[in-house]
């Protein structure tokens, strides 16, 4: 009985100091867990915004956006009417409950107090971290006083030691306009936007932003584009990013006011005896603005030419990843036709997985019932010999 009692208060305290290291070391591992997870989201952002910085600071005094203590400053996207950058982000450091904070501060109309969005990108920095080093010295000098061009700057390196943990990881990037003098980051003004139809309306009501052509005049707006005296230039932002849509659009009438003129969707309505599927039916419905192009002229032919199409970021550096789409907004009836011809091939966009154009382009005497050839080509056309209500609507990219 001696012997167990006196044992056991030093087995006890063994348990004791081993699960004191057990939760010392967890706490650790979460820590460095947390951290590393810090460094992947600061660095996924970090690189996208140094590329497209057209202008920096490292000064927490100089101009920035949103509020805390600014460590990084970048801008780009240069406003040639107010000679101003469109585009602020501002990597600040602030407080939180058991230390310090960066947060990634933007800003879409230029410098502000006021942040557009701002989002938490580590949660555990050291007091008084260090700003970037900008290489080389002379512009690291420049960007410590204020605001200076990124065209000579070879590196922006972000070297974090997270407090918690000591875990330390370093952010590398170069302005993409570094050693260009030629290449200049330019902001292309938009003349219009784009907007969305309702949520749930069609397969890519979120996806598909529709150019709206409300101050688009064919038969008085032409300034001039591409080469075509005859064309006007329309720049649309695209919703909820830094993007812009450009092209050239210009039009050949058949007559003396034969044009394509702006209009809101649905174009035309009169079931039941003929009614565009497009903004009709639940289909694509409440977009906003005029994103149709629409020719009323009956026994007519116009042509509509959109050329010098770019999707661009506000450096000039074209985007990836996207799909220009056009269609029929009406209800292509009996004698009428659209045909689309383009320099890259179209497919149909499967808006839905059992009719993809419903009776649109009905043409009874046809094998399939519809007249739509050409698809997988660079020509597609629509006709039809019947008139109907429209069941699904032709949409193509």
């Amino acid at each position: 009985m001696m012997i167990s009692t006196l044992l056991l208060p030093i087995v006890m305290g063994a348990i004791v100091i081993s699960l004191g290291s057990l939760f010392l070391f967890s706490t650790s591992a979460a820590n460095r867990t947390a951290d590393a997870a810090d460094a992947q989201v600061v660095s996924s952002q970090y690189s996208q915004d140094v590329q497209q910085a057209a202008s920096l600071t490292t000064s927490p005094a100089a101009p920035q956006c949103g509020t805390g203590t600014q460590l990084l400053g970048l801008e780009w996207g240069l406003n040639a009417q107010t000679s101003a950058y469109q585009y602020v982000v501002s990597y600040v450091e602030v407080p939180n409950a058991t230390g310090y904070s960066l947060l990634r501060n933007f800003c879409s109309l230029g410098i502000s107090s006021t942040a557009s969005s701002t989002s938490r990108v580590a949660s555990d920095i050291p007091a008084n971290q260090s700003p970037p080093v900008v290489t080389p010295a002379s512009q690291a000098t420049l960007a410590a006083a204020g605001w200076t061009v990124t065209n000579s700057i070879t590196g922006v390196t972000f070297t974090v030691t997270e407090p918690l943990s000591h875990y330390t990881y370093a952010l590398d990037a170069v302005p993409s306009v570094s050693g260009s003098s030629a290449k200049t980051s330019s902001f292309l003004s938009p003349t219009t936007g784009c907007g969305f139809a309702s949520a749930g309306t069609g397969t890519y009501a979120t996806s598909l932003c529709f150019v709206d052509f409300t101050s688009y005049n064919p038969n008085g707006s032409a300034k001039g584009c591409g080469g075509n005296a005859a064309a006007s230039t329309v720049s649309a932002a695209v919703t909820n990013t830094p993007y812009i849509l450009s092209f050239c659009i210009s039009e050949i009438p058949a007559g003396a006011g034969q044009y394509a003129f702006p209009n809101p969707i649905p174009t035309y309505s009169n079931p039941p005896t003929s009614e565009a599927f497009l903004g009709n039916s639940g289909f694509y419905t409440n977009i906003p603005g005029d994103p149709a192009l629409y020719q009323t002229a009956g026994g007519s032919t116009t042509t509509v030419n959109i050329t010098n199409i770019q999707l661009t970021d506000p450096n000039g550096s074209a985007a990836t990843g996207w799909y220009l789409v056009t269609g029929d907004a009406e209800s292509t009836d009996s004698g009428e036709s659209l045909t689309w011809t383009s320099n890259q091939p179209f497919t149909l966009i499967p808006n839905s997985s059992t009719s993809q154009i419903g009776n649109a382009c009905a043409y009874p005497s046809q094998p399939s019932g519809i007249w739509l050839t050409g698809l997988g080509t660079t020509s597609v056309q629509c006709q039809a010999s019947v008139d109907s209500d429209k069941t699904g609507t032709v949409m193509i990219q």
